[in-house]
């Protein structure tokens, strides 16, 4: 039977370790970072140029849209266990965005 040694099960454990996803708690909170990253994009293009005008239900819209990205990326990202799984979820969600916020201009 095959067995490891000491040093071997400490790599082992450490791989596991580095390969463990991210905690929820942490995860969400870079969400919201990355939310109110995109949402402020254009409110400085706005103060730079005349041609970005974005009126507040503009704003609006786009944070209903983007929070609603998070939230629906959170959802599968809980309930898949593989990698392979999460990305696919994080492609799916990120195509969703992209069509809704196409059809909203």
């Amino acid at each position: 039977m095959f067995r490891l040694t000491p040093r071997e099960t400490s790599e082992l454990n450490n791989v596991k370790q580095q390969l463990r996803p991210a905690d929820p708690s942490r995860r969400r909170i870079g969400l919201g970072l990355l939310v109110a990253a995109l949402l402020v994009i254009p409110l400085i293009a706005m103060q730079m140029s005349d041609a970005v005008a974005w009126r507040t239900f503009d704003f609006l819209a786009a944070a209903v849209l983007l929070t609603m990205a998070a939230v629906s990326y959170e959802v599968l990202i809980a309930t898949q266990i593989g990698s392979k799984h999460r990305y696919l979820s994080a492609a799916a969600v990120i195509v969703v965005l992209i069509l809704a916020w196409g059809s909203q201009i």
